[in-house]
């Protein structure tokens, strides 16, 4: 079914909703903490999607709070707080790939990611203003009538550093030998407004 040439050439407005599980990528600091836990969030997502045919452009808007990303896998300090929140707002341009069925329509996603973080940045000295990552992902879309659904599972990871070589967490510093990316798994429920 899917969308009317005419609905296509006007494209849709929709919203997204999920949870997410984001990890900084592990560093190598000697001794001490090299690990960071997996941490546990959520997003919301608006955006427009423009089909063409088998393709769709879909740029966005997304908070998304990325959870205790900075919390040490094997901190040996009790009183050492790692565990604050870090959010952000990104700016994702995906292009799906369809693949036109009766009933639904599975799909591919792709495109890059501008990360702008905002909270935690008062606990962390050195965490970059703007960051560029890299999405990846499966949907499918399917069509109720008056709205069409997007269940999706979707892959995020950085390209650029999310933070600087050396960062604080506390007025303790840390030298990363490699660049610090944010990487995660999103799954999501996106509704599509005809």
């Amino acid at each position: 079914m899917g969308l009317t040439p005419a609905q296509e050439a006007a494209g849709q407005l929709g919203f997204s909703v999920g949870v997410n599980y984001s990890k900084l990528s592990d560093i190598d600091l000697g001794s001490g903490a090299t690990r960071f836990e997996d941490a546990s969030g959520w997003h919301a997502e608006i955006w427009f999607d423009m089909p063409i045919g088998p393709l769709a452009m879909r740029p966005g808007l997304r908070y998304m709070q990325a959870g205790s990303v900075f919390e040490f896998a094997n901190d040996a300090n009790a009183n050492f707080r790692d565990d604050f929140n870090v959010s952000m707002f990104e700016v994702p341009l995906d292009f799906r790939f369809r693949f036109n069925m009766e009933i639904a329509t599975p799909y591919v996603a792709i495109g890059p990611v501008i990360r702008f973080p905002s909270a935690g940045r008062g606990e962390v000295s050195g965490m970059k203003s703007l960051n560029i990552g890299g999405g990846f992902g499966v949907g499918l879309e399917m069509d109720l009538g008056a709205v069409l659904l997007y269940p999706e599972l979707k892959f995020t990871f950085g390209i650029t550093s999310f933070t600087e070589e050396t960062f604080e967490i506390e007025n303790i510093a840390f030298t990363a030998d490699e660049n610090q990316q944010l990487n995660g798994v999103m799954i999501r429920l996106g509704i599509g407004l005809k």
